[in-house]
């Protein structure tokens, strides 16, 4: 690894940390804070109504409890999520990643997303849409994920305006440490709007 690589892979490191700063910040009861994830959910809804379509396979996340739950936004916002194909990813030893079918769960209040049973993993040709996690994400729509290189790999042969990114606006900065590994995130999702990051 030469000087400049080694650099930005330790800047990254750094950011890593700085993150679960931020976020716990963040999520201090404070009512900016919750209008600001209300409003977020509502550019998500916004985004899922024009995209996703009965049938569309979406590929997501179970978010962590360092992320915005997504899903249970959609729920408390009466997003019919019934008729959408969601899948969800498995990691194996290697670094590589696929995704399998997975169906909702409903609990009073809120809900979750299981792998099936008897799981169907989608081919990358049939992707529609994709909601890629991470900390960070810049305006090139290059992202700062959690270090494994899962998503770098398998986003190398999706298209650009099939990839998602759902962020706070701290989340959002004018640049983040590149390496030759990265793979840029098509679409960006905040409570201040929507906008690419490709042309």
């Amino acid at each position: 690894m030469n000087q400049v690589a080694a650099a930005a892979s330790d800047y990254k490191k750094e950011l890593r940390k700085r993150y679960f700063q931020e976020f716990r910040a963040c999520i201090e009861v404070d009512s900016l804070v919750v209008r600001n994830q209300y409003r977020l959910i509502q550019s998500l809804c916004n985004v899922a109504k024009r995209y996703w379509r009965a049938g569309s396979n979406v590929l997501v996340y179970d978010p962590l409890k360092s992320e915005v739950d997504w899903l249970n936004g959609l729920l408390k916002a009466s997003f019919a999520l019934e008729k959408i194909h969601f899948f969800l990813p498995h990691w194996y030893t290697g670094g590589r990643m696929d995704f399998r079918s997975a169906r909702l769960i409903k609990y009073p209040g809120r809900g979750k997303l299981r792998v099936e049973k008897n799981y169907t993993v989608l081919p990358r040709k049939q992707i529609d849409f994709i909601l890629v996690p991470g900390l960070y994400i810049d305006r090139s729509g290059y992202r700062l994920g959690r270090g494994g290189g899962f998503y770098d790999r398998f986003l190398c042969q999706i298209a650009k305006e099939k990839t998602w990114f759902l962020a706070l606006d701290w989340q959002v900065k004018n640049s983040l440490p590149v390496e030759k590994h990265d793979i840029r995130i098509g679409n960006i999702i905040t409570e201040s709007g929507v906008f690419r990051t490709y042309f």
